[in-house]
């Protein structure tokens, strides 16, 4: 493979746009903290990042970041040949693990660390995720070594003298599979391979095993890292209704960035009282358990329940809002439905792995739905006779399913109100319930935050 120094890939500047117009769509809130930890584009860059949500975690990166990035990815996804071009055309190289069983594994991975060193070199971003797999839940697992070595590596083959930065991203999903959730990217401050030099030179283990302790703890620190793994279901299952309270204790208002803050304080304080307050913990444990599984038998999400539960007065506003949203609304279901409901259905049933699930459903509806619009306006255009007419589909394609999307989010959370009513008004036992519990949980929140 032969190396071109700085890189500028069309594909990559093709598929940019739809992915950055998808991610408006796909999620409801998004955005990113510390853009500005990253380097100036004339800086080698390597960038690590945790991963949680199959090939959604790269994608959204790319989306966000201000340069052209390039990733080593599992060998196994290369073997097509047309697959091969179209994702080495994207800045894509395969790396090879013992487990997929080529000849000659050393020499294929060494022509590939290479052409790194070179990209590094001329001043392209290679990123890779040090866990080597992905795992939804929220913990950062040990690292890999494959990015400190790649540092030194370039430094060895390239110049002692390069400033080689390691930047940390953390991907927040507040729910890593679901469609209409929220994510953050947390850029952290740029770990400069300058530092572990000297130490490398003394002894080579000991500066990589230096710098991947340093990029663990500064990852740790983008993320939402849950530790104690007897608290991962408490710390998910309640965060929204900590959620007010943290904010109050740091004196913040609600954002992205700011929930995002409060969480990690939330996940710190819990795991700070860990063998103070067992007990408590596990029963906190136990009752949001139970609230989840009292959701899920509603199809009720955590947040949407916890908004609902603020604003119990909006029902009649909410009621008001579904009827006049429902023409247009209707117009989006026709349009748009089709599509949407054989993609839904397709990820629902053939896709296995649930860290794919979101991202095949982002990248069908991206590239299906538009080339169902174009079929829409042939049919249009044949009916009516009237080419250039039959264009309006497409704006009233696009704003239809913007106003069908915020009609099932409120009608989601007009729902979800009407249930936690009946549930004061004592007519619905799984409402009163969740009612009680919800308040359990606060309570029990404030006497142990404070």
């Amino acid at each position: 493979m032969k190396s071109t120094g700085r890189r500028f890939s069309i594909g990559y500047f093709i598929l940019e746009p739809p992915v950055k117009l998808g991610l408006r769509v796909f999620y409801r809130h998004y955005g990113t903290m510390g853009l500005d930890n990253f380097p100036s584009v004339d800086k080698p860059t390597i960038l690590i990042a945790n991963h949680q949500n199959g090939m959604m975690d790269p994608f959204m990166i790319c989306a966000f970041a201000p340069r052209q990035l390039h990733w080593l990815t599992r060998a196994d996804v290369f073997k097509s040949p047309l697959v091969y071009k179209f994702l080495t055309h994207i800045n894509m190289l395969p790396i090879y693990r013992e487990r997929d069983k080529v000849a000659d594994i050393g020499d294929k991975n060494e022509a590939i660390f290479q052409e790194c060193y070179s990209r590094i070199a001329a001043g392209n971003t290679i990123c890779l995720f040090p866990e080597g797999n992905h795992n939804h839940v929220k913990h950062l697992r040990t690292l890999k070594k494959g990015a400190a070595r790649l540092a030194f590596g370039t430094l060895e083959t390239k110049g002692r003298d390069l400033d080689i930065q390691i930047i940390p991203v953390g991907l927040e999903y507040s729910a890593f599979n679901l469609f209409r959730s929220s994510l953050l990217l947390n850029f952290g401050a740029p770990i400069p391979i300058q530092d572990y030099l000297e130490q490398y030179e003394q002894n080579a283990a000991l500066g990589i095993t230096g710098c991947v302790r340093d990029m663990h703890t500064r990852l740790s620190d983008s993320i939402i890292d849950i530790k104690s793994s007897k608290l991962i279901d408490l710390c998910e299952n309640s965060r929204y209704m900590a959620n007010e309270q943290m904010l109050a204790q740091l004196n913040l208002n609600s954002s992205l960035e700011n929930d995002f803050i409060a969480y990690q304080s939330q996940v710190k304080k819990l795991q700070s009282l860990e063998g103070l307050h067992d007990d408590k913990l596990a029963s906190l444990s136990e009752m949001s358990v139970k609230f989840k599984e009292l959701l899920d038998e509603r199809n009720i999400r955590l947040e949407v329940h916890e908004k609902a539960s603020r604003n119990l007065g909006q029902h009649p506003l909410l009621v008001l809002a579904l009827i006049l949203m429902f023409p247009l609304a209707l117009i989006g279901l026709i349009l748009n439905g089709l599509p949407a409901y054989l993609i839904h259905e397709f990820v629902k049933h053939k896709v296995k792995d649930i860290h794919f699930k979101s991202s095949i459903m982002f990248f069908l509806g991206i590239f299906t739905i538009p080339i169902f619009w174009i079929f829409e306006y042939i049919v249009a255009s044949l009916v009516l006779s009237n080419w250039t007419a039959s264009l309006l589909i497409f704006p009233m394609a696009i704003v239809s399913a913007i106003v069908a999307i915020r009609f099932w989010e409120t009608w989601k959370l007009s729902q979800a109100i009407s249930w936690i009513r009946s549930g004061f008004k004592k007519k619905d036992n799984s409402a009163l319930r969740a009612n009680n519990i919800r308040h359990e949980i606060i309570s029990t929140y404030r006497e142990l935050i404070k």
